[in-house]
């Protein structure tokens, strides 16, 4: 990964995609918890 020539672009698209996934985990963990009541 060359994060020189981008800079915050890359930081900015890795962050976002943390982001995502970490929403994603936290989603299925509150539906599992739910559903497991």
């Amino acid at each position: 990964m060359v994060l020189t020539v981008f800079g915050p672009v890359a930081v900015r698209i890795v962050r976002d995609r943390f982001i995502a996934e970490t929403n994603q985990l936290i989603r299925r963990i509150i539906i599992g918890r739910r559903r497991r009541g």
